[in-house]
């Protein structure tokens, strides 16, 4: 079981005893967590499709250099 809070930091930085603290403050403390934390899970998945996506286009570009044909000069010399 967590610890009970017993003070909050306001924007000073300064530790203030929760009852001091108004109702909306500690709604707006609620809800800008609950955003937050909403972001960072958002970001992990972002993060997840993105390396997946450069995966799957690594794996495009080496398929293509595998069955892609030499290029030849005129007098049939491959230039590679």
């Amino acid at each position: 079981m967590s610890k009970p809070i017993t003070t909050m930091r306001d924007s000073n930085g300064q530790d203030v005893p929760v009852k001091y603290v108004s109702a909306y403050d500690k709604l707006r403390d609620r809800v800008t967590r609950r955003v937050e934390a909403r972001f960072h899970k958002a970001r992990a998945v972002l993060e997840a499709v993105v390396s997946d996506s450069i995966a799957d286009l690594d794996a495009l570009m080496a398929a293509r250099r595998s069955s892609a044909p030499r290029a030849t000069s005129r007098r049939g010399r491959s230039t590679a």
